[in-house]
């Protein structure tokens, strides 16, 4: 894992020393999310799955670099490009519990977990005309977790099933229309995104899948290549 870090650190730092051409711009996404369980049995009488996807909205602000653009080439190249994304998320996911009664009758709770998050993702772009190809980590950090069971409709704090922080991965399929990127992302985590607690005794984990519509409203270039299609401009 250091090793990994250490290679995606000095990739970021050396394409962003080279950058030529700059652009930023802001995105909105929406999709849903789905809570996951170490394990199923809590005890001999309670048992918990994973519930229902929950639906998540996300707003972001994004900063790319790349080098310049060569003259236009009867070959098709693949376009090497570093994406820096700031997002807040209103996210979550579900979970049931099943209790079995003395009686061996069985009686089902829903939680639904409500979390606001800030996530921060470095990213290598691949481009290949208009499709690109994201992939990079992700810091994920709880500012606000709650949960409603279903049946009481009551809320409360959930701060203590989750950590503060989650280390994880982003990837991202997506075609690019003038100043628009229109994506596809899913998200999840190689850190522990929950922790054991009183009222749930196991791990919970999280993972995304989320549209996203990037706009790009700024753009400059710095050329120092002659053979850049904005050399001399």
């Amino acid at each position: 894992m250091k090793k990994i870090i250490h290679l995606l650190v000095f990739f970021f730092l050396v394409n962003t020393a080279l950058a030529q051409s700059y652009k930023a711009g802001m995105f909105i996404g929406g999709g849903f999310a789905r809570m996951t369980v170490d394990k199923n049995e809590l005890s001999d009488e309670v048992s918990i799955y994973k519930g229902t996807p929950f639906p998540t909205a996300t707003f972001g602000v994004m900063a790319y670099l790349s080098k310049s653009r060569d003259q236009p080439s009867m070959w098709m190249t693949i376009e090497k490009s570093i994406l820096f994304e700031a997002s807040l998320c209103r996210c979550g996911g579900s979970v049931q519990l099943s209790t079995t009664l003395p009686t061996g009758d069985k009686t089902y709770d829903e939680l639904n977990y409500v979390q606001y998050q800030g996530n921060f993702s470095p990213k290598i772009l691949l481009g290949l005309n208009k499709l690109h190809f994201l992939v990079g980590p992700n810091l994920s950090a709880n500012f606000y977790s709650g949960v409603e069971v279903v049946k009481d409709q009551l809320t409360r704090s959930a701060k203590g099933q989750f950590n503060p922080m989650a280390i994880g991965y982003e990837l991202g399929l997506g075609s690019s229309f003038g100043s628009f990127l229109l994506s596809g992302r899913y998200r999840n985590y190689f850190t522990a995104y929950g922790k054991e607690s009183a009222l749930i005794p196991t791990e919970l984990g999280n993972s995304q899948f989320y549209f996203a519509l990037s706009y790009f409203f700024w753009n400059r270039n710095i050329e120092k290549n002659s053979r850049s299609i904005f050399w001399g401009k």
